[in-house]
């Protein structure tokens, strides 16, 4: 049978078969979120380098629920685990956080707020959060430090072959993922991290090991128990969590900037929210959450972006609805986020040099990465859509680049040539990038001061204009069905700054940011018009 491939928006077949589908059930399945709220945030960027930090917040917009979430922080090379934590809010509460730098280069997490942590407060900044001073408010300030063991041994990932040194956390990019939410009136556990007579935190992450605090179970109120324990059991450890906790629902708001005192500069990043990241039943009802949930011990690897359930996709191309299933597939989870993100082409403005100094760099961030080149992830490395595998510290992919001034003039010859810099001891093949959050800058200056820098050639006289940047052998990775996603899973925006000089004894400096724009590629195979 001969077969082809058709362009998401002249595909017939996906059209016939996806809107009926979508017409006749709603598709509970991973897919960006329209509202803005949802149940995992991906921040493209964080970083202490250069003398930046970043802020981070993240809202529960439910008035009924108590939500926990794991917030990890993975280190830049090869999405290695630098810090994660839980974090529980109280209806209609806001968790804070700044990443700055330390001592000796190590960088750390900070937080002024009440909302509960586990692990909680300790005397090791290693282990759990240190309390190291007070608000004027006299609010305790806690720290927590990043941390070497997720990429150099000493935890249950096995050591991988890039750098050692605590500097490898300096940069990264954050996921926020939802693991459940519980009613705190009757669940006990659920009530210790409500603000007011009944929050308790130190007693919450207890519950937790090394302590294992025991709890009696209450129940979650709505029917969401789950086998591992019964209404009047006594349990402790995750089992509690599992037991008093239903699936997670989409009422997470999420938000980051970057900020840089000294210079007055500061600039928010865009932040991709998905919904229905973990729908177990395949309904999805605010007031009736189902059973199960995604929670997990403060310190394990999981909930991550491989733990998508059901392995779903849905999401709307070319005015089409698209629904794709990746159960057979290697990293099913993964490949639901991937299909969302995958991108042959990014597409933005870039301006150099002028009358306010303008400097620019794009982030590149392949959030998904790690599940298709790191071999501790998946022996088979590499696997589609990524080259190479992650290798002596680099997981190369090819890219190429046309770029125009803001009258659609471009240089005689168009495609330039991207340069890590300052250049790396491991030979890195012209034109490729090779880690897992990279900063593009147009220039020779490194704008955000990153060590996974790269320098975008432009020919004299163009400071402006605009870029696009693809992926030429990216591959494809497909549904259950045949449907077919090209391009790398990308995420990231454009950070621009500027200097106006000093005027009357201020400094007018201030930061810009813009997302991506990206061309995507969606195609199923279908029979060759006249073939059988």
């Amino acid at each position: 049978m001969k077969m082809c491939f058709a362009r998401a928006k002249t595909a017939s077949a996906i059209a016939a078969v996806l809107t009926a589908a979508a017409v006749s059930s709603p598709v509970y399945a991973v897919s960006h979120s329209d509202t803005g709220l949802g149940d995992v945030g991906l921040i493209p960027y964080y970083t202490v380098r250069d003398q930046y930090d970043t802020n981070i917040s993240v809202v529960n917009t439910s008035d009924t629920y108590v939500v926990s979430f794991k917030i990890r922080f993975r280190e830049g090379s090869n999405s290695r685990d630098a810090r994660d934590f839980n974090v529980f809010l109280s209806p209609n509460d806001v968790w804070t956080a700044t990443v700055s730098m330390g001592d000796n280069g190590v960088p750390y997490i900070q937080t002024a707020d009440t909302s509960c942590t586990a692990p909680w407060i300790t005397t090791n900044r290693q282990t759990g959060f240190v309390v190291v001073g007070q608000t004027a408010g006299g609010q305790p300030i806690k720290q927590i430090d990043m941390t070497t063991i997720g990429y150099a041994g000493g935890s249950v990932f096995v050591p991988d072959d890039g750098p050692s040194s605590i500097e490898r956390a300096q940069e990264g990019y954050v996921e926020v993922i939802e693991m459940g939410v519980a009613l705190p009136d009757p669940s006990v556990l659920a009530s210790y991290a409500v603000h007011g007579p009944t929050q308790d935190c130190a007693t919450l992450a207890g519950v937790y090991a090394p302590v294992n605090n025991e709890i009696v179970v209450t129940g979650s109120g709505i029917g969401c128990e789950v086998p591992v324990a019964q209404i009047g059991d006594t349990v402790s450890g995750n089992a509690a969590f599992q037991a008093e906790f239903c699936e997670p629902l989409n009422v997470l708001k999420v938000a980051s900037n970057l900020i840089k005192v000294d210079e007055g500069v500061a600039a928010g990043m865009p932040v991709s929210i998905l919904s229905n990241f973990y729908n177990p039943t395949g309904v999805d009802d605010p007031t009736a959450p189902a059973p199960g949930d995604l929670s997990e011990d403060p310190q394990s690897i999981n909930p991550n972006l491989n733990s998508a359930d059901p392995a779903a996709s849905v999401q709307i191309a070319d005015g089409l609805p698209i629904t794709a299933s990746f159960f057979g597939n290697q990293n099913p989870g993964a490949d639901a986020v991937s299909s969302l993100i995958s991108a042959t082409d990014v597409i933005n403005e870039y301006a150099v040099c002028g009358a306010a100094v303008a400097q620019n760099a794009w982030v590149l961030t392949f959030p998904t990465k790690n599940f298709y080149v790191d071999v501790f992830e998946n022996p088979a490395a590499p696997i589609v859509p990524f080259e190479n595998p992650y290798d002596n510290g680099v997981s190369c992919v090819t890219v190429g680049y046309e770029y125009f001034d803001r009258e659609e003039g471009s240089p005689d010859n168009p495609i330039g040539e991207v340069l890590p810099s300052p250049p790396p001891v491991v030979v890195i093949p012209p034109n490729s990038v090779c880690d897992e959050s990279l900063v593009l800058n147009f220039g020779t200056e490194s704008l955000l001061g990153s060590q996974h820098n790269y320098i975008v050639e432009l020919e004299d006289g163009f400071t402006s204009g605009w870029m696009r940047l693809n992926f030429p052998f990216a591959g494809t990775i497909f549904d259950d069905s045949g449907i077919g996603f090209t391009g790398l899973p990308t995420i990231g925006f454009s950070m621009k700054t500027l200097n106006n000089g000093v005027v009357d004894n201020a400094l007018r400096s201030y930061g810009i940011s813009s997302v991506h724009a990206y061309d995507r590629d969606i195609s199923i195979a279908e029979p060759t018009p006249g073939g059988i």
